[in-house]
């Protein structure tokens, strides 16, 4: 009878997973519902779509996408996203776009939802800390159960094991700690001292509610407990395994701004660590030069300087890397010192030749560090679909290709070639998809940790290899406001046994000696970064400096390039990276807002077409239309108009508009959007 069973089974199963992967026939192909987007305190949370294999998120103008156990993402002031759901394209095709969501903070700098059950209030403050929203700490009082659930409405086998910790020092709420994913405190909480005296109030977890299927925040307390006490006198940490200090999308934080922290005080961080913890193997994970006045005019030598002064041991291409041509960040790879010389290697060992397997000849695949007694290695790659967010004529003659065969090969060769004894992934991405994919490599291809960039999240998550070993995934917010620790812990035999984190505020420290004999250099540009331009009785928001930039190009003089009278004048809103705070408007200002070079293109194009763009995308972008045509709907089919556009979106993937036109259509100009915008402001403030 067993027999028989089995067989039933095993022919059940062939059958179940054959019905999965043999395709459907052309017209039965389904289309993937669309996900319904809402938003409450900056959490932005779609439903889940059945047959779906992952979800493309549309952030800002930029793509990216998430696995299926992600079904939300944390927005910040004035972030635009909208989703949909990836199918096969065997059975299910790509569902439609969702709706968009915008987070809108009010004049008090806060948006509550008084539909929040308290867990999530909760969740969402500890959010807003880490990623340095707010510093207020709320005292929270509790009553058990907090929520209205009785015995009856759960049963503890449908618990979710994500049980997250209330912590408590000296009284005042500092963070939620997830001790299922995390094993270990403190893994996600930082700035305690050696002596501090650490407690737990209680613990939120959520339990399926057998009636619904849905579930709930539910509070459970126990009496204080210190858990975290190494006593009044600080001793030394011994070093177990190897420490990873990374950094992650800089965007040319060479000095202190409104919306980050000099480089000079992550090098005192460094130092600080290093005195009480020894050497650091230093990763900086791309996007690095490019949004600051001082870094933009030099092309990221500044911070080239400092990085050499602080002893990076390899540097990630990004993609913003590109946005002044690749060839500016290859010259500091050129072993001419006169123009300013990495003292790093520059990675990306994805980054191809088109049409070929080969590398620039600047950029290697991997680095080896020696580490005591020990040798590490570092593969640096970028994300595979971040072409699309370089300027195309940028990168028309390089590609992005899936890294994790290339990494499974650079992996074996430097365990069983290099004989590393750790091997460690640096990614400009953060991807579920490539992370679970790095997890499943076995044998002498495994990886010990993953660093993670590009979408300028907080995240300190983890993935269990094949071997069921957990490692680390861990990714910082932009420019230099977190840096992120990780400890790759070793056994007596030199394989891997386990891994800590930890994350640190660089604005907790001074700007080095060292770093600041460098901003004296440039002491020049800095005050001309600071010269004013204006006065602003109140700050100025993302979609009003958007308007501002199309006015600009509305109102500009093209008379040299024989247009006059623009009619549209059009940018994407993903250009806009800042707001601007109330007070003195400096030049440093705009290049935080619109750091990217950006040029303007002049275009005749037909009345038809430039509806098509401006409806088919309008929610992608800042779109100016002059006073005498009133909206772009008003404009006739058959006319031809006169557009100013950005590079950009001119040459971007999107845009197939502008694909059917000739050379005698447009004009490339040759001037720079953000100097219009700095003309614009300075008329009118």
């Amino acid at each position: 009878m067993k027999k028989k069973l089995i067989f039933l089974i095993i022919i059940t199963l062939i059958f179940s997973l054959s019905s999965c992967v043999l395709p459907q026939p052309d017209g039965a192909k389904v289309k993937l519902n669309t996900p319904i987007l809402t938003l409450n305190e900056g959490v932005a949370s779609w439903s889940a779509i059945s047959n779906a294999e992952r979800y493309e998120l549309s952030l800002n103008d930029e793509l990216f996408y998430v696995n299926l156990n992600d079904t939300d993402y944390l927005l910040q002031e004035e972030d635009c996203l909208k989703v949909r759901a990836i199918g096969d394209n065997l059975n299910y095709l790509d569902s439609d776009w969702s709706n968009e969501v915008k987070y809108i903070v009010d004049d008090e700098g806060e948006n509550n939802n008084p539909d929040l059950n308290l867990g999530q209030k909760i969740e969402a403050e500890y959010q807003a800390l880490i990623n340095g929203t707010t510093e207020v700490h709320t005292e929270w009082e509790f009553t058990a159960p907090v929520l209205d659930m009785s015995a009856t409405t759960y049963n503890d086998k449908y618990a979710n094991y994500n049980v997250k910790m209330i912590v408590n020092l000296d009284g005042v709420l500092i963070g939620i700690y997830n001790a299922f994913e995390n094993g270990t405190y403190p893994a996600d909480i930082t700035g305690l001292d050696i002596g501090t005296m650490v407690k737990v109030r209680g613990t939120i977890s959520e339990k399926y509610t057998l009636t619904s299927g849905s579930y709930t925040a539910y509070i459970e307390f126990g009496n204080p407990e210190i858990i975290w006490d190494k006593g009044e006198t600080p001793t030394p940490v011994v070093k177990e395994g190897v420490r990873f200090l990374m950094i992650n999308d800089t965007h040319g934080a060479f000095i202190d701004s409104s919306e980050g922290y000099s480089i000079g005080r992550f090098d005192s961080l460094t130092n600080d660590l290093e005195a009480k913890n020894g050497d650091y193997i230093l990763i900086h994970n791309g996007d690095a030069f490019q949004g600051s006045y001082v870094s933009g005019v030099k092309y990221g030598l500044p911070l080239i300087e400092s990085f050499n002064e602080i002893g990076f041991d390899c540097f990630v291409i990004g993609n913003h890397e590109f946005d002044w041509g690749i060839d500016k960040i290859a010259s500091y790879a050129d072993g001419d010192l006169s123009n300013g010389e990495a003292n790093f290697p520059f990675l990306g060992a994805n980054i191809y030749y088109k049409n070929t397997t080969n590398n620039p000849e600047w950029i290697e695949p991997y680095t080896v560090v020696e580490y005591g007694d020990l040798k590490v290695g570092i593969i640096g790659v970028i994300g595979e679909d971040q072409e699309s967010s370089i300027l195309t004529r940028y990168v028309a003659d390089y590609e992005f290709v899936n890294p994790v065969n290339i990494i499974k090969k650079h992996a074996e060769t430097l365990r069983t070639t290099e004989d590393c004894d750790v091997v460690v992934v640096a990614t400009h991405d953060y991807s579920d998809e490539l992370n679970s994919s790095l997890a499943k490599l076995s044998g002498n291809s495994t990886v010990d940790a993953i660093f993670c960039a590009h979408t300028h999240q907080y995240i300190n998550e983890s993935v269990k290899r094949t071997d069921n070993k957990a490692i680390a995934v861990v990714q910082n917010k932009h420019k230099n406001n977190t840096a992120a620790e990780v400890v790759v812990k070793l056994d007596d035999n030199n394989n891997y046994s386990g891994y800590q984190t930890s994350f640190y505020y660089p604005s907790s420290y001074n700007i080095s000696d060292a770093v600041n004999k460098i901003i004296t250099k440039y002491q020049t540009l800095i005050d001309e970064s600071n010269s004013s331009l204006g006065y602003a009785t109140s700050s100025i928001k993302k979609s009003t400096l958007g308007n501002y930039a199309t006015d600009a190009m509305l109102k500009w003089d093209y008379s040299d390039f024989n247009f006059e009278d623009i009619d549209v004048s059009i940018i994407n809103t993903g250009g806009i990276r800042a707001t601007i705070d109330s007070g003195d408007i400096t030049r440093a200002d705009v290049f935080e807002v619109f750091p990217f070079n950006n040029m303007i293109v002049l275009v005749n194009m037909k009345g038809k077409d430039l509806k098509s763009l401006c409806r088919s995308n309008d929610s992608y972008l800042y779109i100016g239309v002059s006073s005498t045509i009133g909206s772009y709907n008003y404009l006739d089919d058959n006319a031809i108009y006169q557009l100013a556009v950005i590079d950009y979106v001119f040459e971007g993937t999107y845009y197939t508009e502008f694909k059917n036109l000739t050379k005698d259509d447009y004009i490339e100009t040759g001037i720079i959007l953000r100097d219009q915008l700095i003309d614009y402001i300075d008329n009118i403030y």
